[in-house]
């Protein structure tokens, strides 16, 4: 056939490997949907609600208050909790428009090979890059958009290679990133070393400023950013929906009591998307496969305490006052704190396993949730194949550095910066120099559900269960009338 439907996780499970938030008080949460899980008429409908906003003048706000607030809002503690409630603020006035409307998300590990072939970039999605000298957008619903912020001109892209994008991180590294977080701030801190900026300056033109809001392109963004949080803080709801960690822009211990800046609230109203006035959860996409995948996850070296190295925060939970040690969440080995010249592992620890083909049968979802073609969901270059029943081997590419100027608009700190992407390089080099391994995002898109399900709804245990030793309990099976009820609504 032309095109294969697979399983949409969404079928599978709302929000599967979300689970709930302790305390929820939120019935019945808008669902955010990756783009591409969007029907024509839904993508129709948000690209016309956002459209609407600049037609009334009701947009230039969203860019004007992330400029002007943008030094108190990156590379400190605020930096989630800020932009969930930036997002939302987003989507609730979308919603005004058109009550139909949710905002999306773009899972960008599925185009994080070759970013710029992505069909998000395309006429039919957001539109591509810039044409001309002026770089103006010139395909897709924004086509000769004009912004105001912070004057007057075209929306602008101008990929960072020209007509293509450099890598991003593969799902592989946001898993291992979103494992080593112990705490608030590590999971913070490696959201904003990595994919948060890479993304940014991969698009560039609007995107690689402070009024980067005028792109669309930076609400999915963010929205997948928020889905990373929102993920994490739901593998351990109990101690981590209401972990908030490290200092402001100023160097003071922050609170959950924080107000937010431009913003109405404060940082505590934040930490739970199931809260009554939240209230929205995420569908399930590739990155979620990668998390629930036992993908790489090798151990930091053994020599902690550098000099250079902070010491573990406090975390603090539930009444914004009383400040407590971060626990460790569902981690089965313990790690050491890392140490400040590159968090390299030891070669020996990658232990990855092949993928092994299985048989099962697949079949296409219903009226109830969305499903990817074999068009909208094809491996990225370079293509696997098999020969002789084996994959070929596809290696990832890694991204390019942050540059200086990056991390100083952001207030980022250099030396932890440059200490993550060096651990993170030798990761992929690891992952490439694996024999048998196939990177998720060169996968076909059955070969892609692989790892998730076989015949017995068991994960398959052929992905990289070596180094952290995971055994197959209840919790990995997706289809248990148990698991269901667990996740379900």
């Amino acid at each position: 056939m032309k095109f294969i439907q697979v399983v949409s996780i969404l079928c599978l499970a709302a929000a599967a490997v979300q689970g709930q938030a302790p305390g929820r008080r939120c019935a019945n949460p808008i669902v955010r949907k990756e783009i591409r899980q969007l029907s024509q008429g839904e993508r129709d409908a948000f690209f016309n609600a956002v459209k609407t906003l600049q037609s009334q003048g009701q947009f230039d706000k969203f860019p004007a208050d992330h400029l002007q607030n943008s030094p108190t809002i990156h590379g400190n503690a605020i930096f989630l909790p800020w932009h969930r409630r930036y997002i939302l603020e987003f989507e609730r006035a979308l919603r005004r428009v058109n009550p139909s409307v949710t905002l999306p998300y773009w899972d960008w590990t599925m185009d994080s090979q070759d970013p710029a072939s992505s069909q998000v970039l395309t006429g039919n999605y957001v539109g591509g890059n810039g044409e001309g000298d002026s770089k103006c957008v010139a395909t897709g619903p924004f086509a000769r958009y004009n912004m105001n912020v912070p004057n007057r001109h075209c929306l602008r892209r101008d990929f960072n290679r020209g007509n293509s994008i450099s890598s991003w991180w593969p799902v592989e590294s946001m898993r291992v990133m979103t494992n080593d977080a112990q705490t608030y701030r590590d999971l913070r801190e490696g959201l904003e070393f990595g994919q948060h900026g890479n993304v940014h300056l991969g698009v560039r033109g609007d995107m690689e400023a402070m009024y980067a809001p005028n792109d669309p392109i930076f609400f999915l963004h963010h929205a997948m950013c928020d889905k990373v949080w929102s993920v994490w803080q739901l593998q351990d709801p109990t101690n981590r929906v209401y972990m908030y960690d490290g200092e402001d822009h100023q160097g003071r211990p922050v609170t959950l009591d924080d107000t937010l800046p431009a913003l109405p609230g404060r940082v505590g109203d934040m930490m739970d998307q199931y809260s009554q006035n939240v209230c929205y959860e995420y569908t399930t996409s590739l990155y979620d496969q990668g998390m629930r995948a036992n993908a790489p996850q090798p151990q930091p070296p053994r020599n902690a305490n550098n000099d250079n190295t902070p010491p573990p925060r406090d975390a603090q939970t539930g009444n914004g006052n009383q400040q407590v040690a971060p626990q460790r969440g569902n981690r089965q080995q313990e790690q050491q704190q890392e140490d400040d010249d590159g968090f390299l592992p030891d070669d020996d620890n990658f232990d990855f396993a092949p993928v092994r083909r299985r048989s099962y049968s697949v079949t296409a979802p219903g009226d109830n949730g969305p499903a990817y073609s074999t068009d909208e969901a094809k491996p990225q270059s370079p293509k696997h194949r098999r020969k002789g029943g084996k994959h070929r081997k596809a290696k990832l590419s890694p991204p390019e550095r942050l540059p200086e100027s990056w991390i100083k608009m952001n207030c980022l700190n250099a030396t932890r910066v440059r200490s993550f992407e060096d651990r993170h390089f030798s990761i992929i080099e690891a992952i490439n120099n694996l024999e048998d391994y196939v990177p998720m995002v060169f996968r076909s898109v059955t070969d892609a559900i692989e790892p998730i399900i076989d015949g017995t709804g068991l994960l398959a245990d052929s992905l990289l269960d070596g180094l952290l030793g995971h055994s197959h309990s209840s919790k990995d099976r997706l289809s248990s009338s148990d698991e269901f009820t667990t996740y379900q609504k």
